[in-house]
């Protein structure tokens, strides 16, 4: 009998020895490495949405800075001779098109208009809905540099314009084609500031972008 209970206890102590060998080849079997020599993971690409919005800001503060400096040269770079490009008018005018493939000061309606006078790195911008010039006040509703996301209608405005039939003013079914393309493709720039405004349509076409239209009715109360 006793020398049963001492093979029992033999056994017992030889099997609690094994496991705890056991546990500690498993503890050192484990890799651990310090956090310093985790490998850094690779940075995520920007979202295209995010590059596209950025580009797209680029090319409009150049189009701005343009029309304040009257960089002709900056300007036209951004007209594509064969598409050309929508003029709507300012003061003592129709509310209507001008036609044109080039951008001039020397012309009557461009020489005219105030762009302001603020430095274009003051604004970021906003994407929302443009402001609306005030009669009375003289002021716009809000200051700033604005683009719409939303559809441009300023176009088809004009073309069903109830004035055209007392002014005898018609559209070609190419040329309405063409208006609703125009809108389709455009983001409205709006830029309001006290002394001036500068709204035109921006646009990409075949990879570069292009004004599609300048509107220079938007701050005037006589048209």
């Amino acid at each position: 009998m006793r020398l049963f209970l001492s093979l029992f206890v033999l056994t017992a102590f030889l099997s609690c020895q094994n496991e705890k060998k056991e546990e500690s080849i498993n503890k050192q079997s484990e890799i651990i490495v310090p956090e310093k020599r985790l490998p850094k993971l690779p940075k995520l690409p920007k979202n295209e949405n995010e590059n596209t919005k950025l580009e797209l800001e680029n090319e409009i503060f150049k189009v701005i800075n343009a029309f304040k400096t009257k960089d002709e040269k900056t300007l036209n770079s951004y007209i594509d001779a064969n598409v050309g490009f929508y003029l709507i008018p300012g003061p003592g005018t129709l509310l209507n098109f001008v036609t044109m493939d080039k951008i001039s000061f020397d012309n009557a309606h461009i020489s005219y208009h105030k762009f302001g006078d603020e430095s274009i790195q003051r604004y970021k911008p906003i994407y929302e809905n443009p402001p609306t010039y005030d009669c009375e006040t003289y002021k716009w509703s809000k200051e700033g540099l604005f683009i719409d996301n939303e559809k441009i209608t300023i176009f088809t405005y004009i073309v069903e314009n109830p004035l055209n039939n007392e002014y005898d003013i018609s559209f070609t079914k190419d040329e309405i084609a063409k208006i609703k393309q125009m809108e389709k493709i455009s983001k409205l720039v709006h830029l309001a500031e006290k002394e001036g405004d500068i709204v035109f349509g921006i646009a990409k076409h075949n990879g570069k972008y292009i004004i599609t239209f300048l509107n220079f009715s938007q701050s005037y109360c006589d048209v």
